[in-house]
């Protein structure tokens, strides 16, 4: 975890100059509580930006995502969705994504939700 994602849960005069400082003054779960914290906001970064460029997650991209969110050997993931439900996995999120609990989903506060509810295109071939 980087030493910046620490910072914000510094009290006002408190100066580390390293995370093993964090990790002696504050318990367990609050240490939990500010990688997961961090970890959100990495992938609502990466959201934001495939959505602002109106591309596409890309395997290489997501598996990036995965790695810096803690899933270990995502390069050996093929699947989109099966690196999507590791990344919620990591953040202690139910692995639902794509699932068809998306149609009854109420976590409003769920990252992936937008990208979750987007309508699947799926082409079907008539064989006549």
């Amino acid at each position: 975890m980087e030493n910046r994602a620490y910072y914000p849960s510094f009290a006002e005069g408190e100066h580390y100059d390293v995370v093993g400082s964090f990790f002696g003054n504050h318990s367990p779960d609050d240490v939990m509580a500010v990688e997961n914290s961090h970890v959100q906001k990495q992938i609502s970064a990466y959201l934001l930006a495939s959505d602002e460029d109106d591309s596409t997650m890309t395997l290489r991209s997501l598996q990036k995502l995965a790695k810096s969110s803690g899933v270990k050997n995502p390069e050996n993931m093929t699947l989109k969705i099966e690196l999507i439900w590791a990344i919620q996995m990591a953040t202690y999120h139910q692995p639902c994504f794509g699932s068809e609990l998306r149609n009854a989903c109420n976590k409003h506060d769920c990252n992936w939700r937008y990208e979750c509810k987007k309508p699947v295109v799926r082409h079907h071939t008539s064989y006549v």
